[in-house]
């Protein structure tokens, strides 16, 4: 007698495995491309170069605002805890920006 049960359902729960991007193909590709590598060599070298220049200046800083060391070492720490937001907020943003285009090519 065949037996009636019938194969199991695919777990919807268990995402597709993803795709490798593929290479660019026309200019505007590369250009993205080359935009996107020069933002995040910029955004990589900004922070050790704004407290390599801020830091020494330190002591003038306080001394011109008429502010104690440790208000000024808090405008240090304000800068990192603002480019630590944006890179968590912007990574995000980013990526569902690039979700969007990389599904509207596909419809089209």
């Amino acid at each position: 007698m065949p037996s009636t049960t019938a194969a199991p359902a695919p777990d919807r729960l268990t995402p597709s495995l993803p795709r490798f991007p593929r290479r660019p193909t026309g200019r505007t590709e590369a250009r993205l491309t080359a935009a996107l590598v020069g933002t995040v060599v910029f955004l990589t070298g900004i922070a050790p170069l704004a407290t390599d220049m801020y830091v020494p200046a330190f002591p003038d800083v306080a001394r011109d605002l008429t502010a104690s060391a440790t208000q000024v070492q808090l405008t240090l720490t304000t800068f990192f805890v603002g480019m630590a937001l944006g890179q968590l907020v912007g990574g995000p943003v980013r990526t569902s920006a690039a979700d969007a285009v990389r599904w509207s090519r596909r419809s089209s």
